[in-house]
């Protein structure tokens, strides 16, 4: 697992996001959820998808008055997968922060908010991106040990 702390001073939000996680990890996720203030219905379902052990999966939850989110994203098939998922839970993200500060969700502003939480991660997840990296690693993040 992968954990990254990000913050835009843009519209003065942080983002804890977690890469390549499995069921193992679901406790620590939650506790940061449940920091956040989560209900117990998305609670039940957070708890739901994270100890499933499914691959290809993700979610972001948000607690707009804390200018704070959590994103997670499993373990997947492939990094096309992983790309995906990961643009697919930062669209989530960036919806959450344009409603949150009052921006135009279409508008550049929230684009430039949510491009330098991408370019803060890159650096933490860059080799995950990327099949032929991901192979080297003994346990990598396919879900499979090599």
């Amino acid at each position: 697992m992968i954990r990254c702390e990000l913050y835009t001073p843009r519209c003065d939000w942080s983002v804890t996001v977690f890469f390549a996680i499995n069921e193992y990890w679901t406790d620590e996720i939650m506790e940061e959820l449940w920091y956040l203030g989560i209900d117990a219905q998305n609670a039940k379902r957070a708890y739901e998808n994270l100890s499933s052990g499914e691959l290809n999966t993700g979610l972001c939850y948000s607690n707009y008055q804390k200018r704070k989110s959590v994103v997670v994203i499993s373990k997947t098939t492939t990094a096309d997968e992983l790309f995906n998922s990961t643009l697919h839970e930062f669209k989530h993200l960036s919806s959450h922060i344009a409603k949150a500060c009052d921006l135009e969700e279409t508008g550049e502003e929230i684009a430039y908010a949510t491009g330098e939480l991408a370019h803060d991660m890159w650096k933490h997840v860059k080799h995950l991106f990327c099949d032929h990296c991901r192979c080297k690693t003994k346990h990598n993040h396919y879900g499979r040990e090599n």
